[in-house]
């Protein structure tokens, strides 16, 4: 039975006849409402950690009754870097793609902060995302819903996806799956560490900002960590996946995310999902 509007809510539980204290019903009113309410991005707002301050924004998915959700932090490129707390959600960037609820395989809280300048890989940013990473997975920043810390995500593009190991390097254990797009590495990172967790990596020939040869460099290293036969280019592995976009069709830099959304976007989510 769905549950009435929020002001009927004592009346519903005052017909069952249950004689229940009127504090339990309004707790039962309280679940019904709760679990009853329409998803959608909240308020923005900003999250301050290690002397930076990120513009936020959250989506939650519709209310069911759901234990817990899983979490994707999406991090932006260069392009988006702001104060707007906008870009970050546009078509150029990874959350792009989660935000096509049609092909989502779960209901899945979104988390897109916006980064003022700078670079997501370096301090003092890389700590406060991880801060802002945390907080949403341990409850301590509230949506309303709760957060499966062991089914939660982190995807990046360009600055994004260098936040992104960086975030592996730093934790290995924050993250079920990973994914990122067009980046180099430019720090020296344990290999070891951060290929443990599960990541699918993607490039574009037509890519001129980044070149594929850069962003090839880090995934051979994590090829050779893991031990894997052949190399990337020519044999696949289901937690280290390399994708190259090539062709007369293949997306210039800042079109990546929307080429992934467009052409691969189920299998795309879904391999996140099953780790």
């Amino acid at each position: 039975m769905p549950c009435p509007p929020e002001e009927e809510n004592f009346d519903m539980f005052d017909s069952l006849k249950t004689k229940l204290p009127r504090t339990m019903r309004a707790i039962l009113a309280a679940i019904c409402v709760a679990t009853s309410r329409a998803g959608g991005w909240l308020a923005a707002d900003d999250f301050t950690s290690n002397g930076v301050t990120f513009k936020v924004q959250t989506y939650i998915p519709d209310g069911t009754s759901q234990a817990s959700y899983p979490m994707t932090l999406c991090l932006h490129s260069s392009g988006s870097l702001g104060t707007d707390n906008a870009k970050q959600l546009g078509s150029g960037e990874p959350c792009y793609i989660w935000a096509d609820w049609k092909a989502q395989r779960e209901p899945t809280i979104l988390v897109a902060p916006q980064l003022a300048s700078g670079a997501w890989f370096e301090d003092p940013a890389a700590s406060a995302v991880k801060e802002l990473a945390k907080s949403y997975l341990n409850g301590t920043r509230s949506v309303g819903l709760a957060v499966n810390a062991s089914r939660a995500f982190v995807t990046g593009h360009s600055n994004g996806a260098g936040g992104t190991w960086k975030l592996l390097d730093d934790d290995a254990r924050l993250f079920a799956a990973a994914s990122l797009s067009d980046f180099f590495d430019p720090w020296s990172f344990d290999a070891s560490l951060v290929a443990k967790t599960p990541q699918w990596v993607l490039s574009s020939s037509a890519d001129t900002t980044v070149p594929t040869a850069k962003t090839l460099e880090p995934v051979t290293e994590l090829w050779a960590a893991k031990g894997l036969p052949g190399s990337p280019d020519d044999t696949s592995d289901a937690d280290l996946k390399w994708t190259l976009f090539d062709g007369d069709d293949a997306p210039r830099h800042g079109g990546v995310p929307q080429y992934i959304r467009a052409t691969i976007g189920d299998e795309f989510l879904a391999w996140h999902y099953a780790h």
